[in-house]
């Protein structure tokens, strides 16, 4: 059976409070490397600050065996 060609990266928000710290939401989202080569962008809600944002694709974190 052949290997599935998707891969699961993080859409991190742009998005920052009234002070300036930033928001941290993210969201997941399937992609596949061999069609889009370029990093991922999208404009999405973000609930911490209520508002429609801009979020940038981000590599997922290892997780720890």
């Amino acid at each position: 059976m052949a290997k599935g060609n998707t891969i699961l990266v993080q859409m991190r928000s742009t998005g920052t409070f009234e002070d300036g710290r930033p928001t941290n939401y993210s969201y997941v989202k399937k992609k596949n490397p061999r069609q889009l080569t370029e990093k991922l962008k999208m404009r999405k809600y973000d609930p911490r600050i209520q508002k429609h944002v801009e979020f940038e694709e981000k590599s997922m974190p290892r997780h720890k065996k």
